[in-house]
């Protein structure tokens, strides 16, 4: 795993597991990502993997979930789980977007399977 991205799954984690239901991309230094290069591409696929995740952690953090889906209320709070599952990965995939000086497509491409 990519360093960048398992720091990130670290603070991810640790933001969670404080009850602070945040979505914020931690810092990184700007850095205009090349495209062509599959270093920098893997990177990129890195940093959007971690958005994922970090993003479901968002989502479990902020919905509690029932037991199981017999249990009331599930897919109201399914509905709601991923909703802020989907704002939460877009909000930071629009900031590693900036800070890689992409546009979030690519960013999605890069990190499609098969890619």
């Amino acid at each position: 795993m990519h360093t960048n991205t398992l720091i990130a799954l670290v603070v991810c984690a640790s933001l969670s597991a404080c009850g602070g239901a945040r979505c914020e991309w931690p810092h990184e230094a700007d850095a205009v990502i090349d495209l062509t290069n599959d270093i920098q591409r893997r990177h990129l696929s890195d940093d959007a993997h971690g958005a994922r995740t970090f993003a479901v952690r968002y989502g479990d953090a902020l919905v509690i979930l029932p037991s199981g889906p017999e249990a009331p209320g599930w897919n109201e709070r399914v509905g709601v789980h991923r909703e802020a599952v989907s704002r939460c990965e877009a909000s930071l995939t629009s900031a590693i977007a900036a800070t890689h000086h992409v546009a979030p497509a690519q960013i999605r491409a890069v990190s499609s399977p098969g890619q």
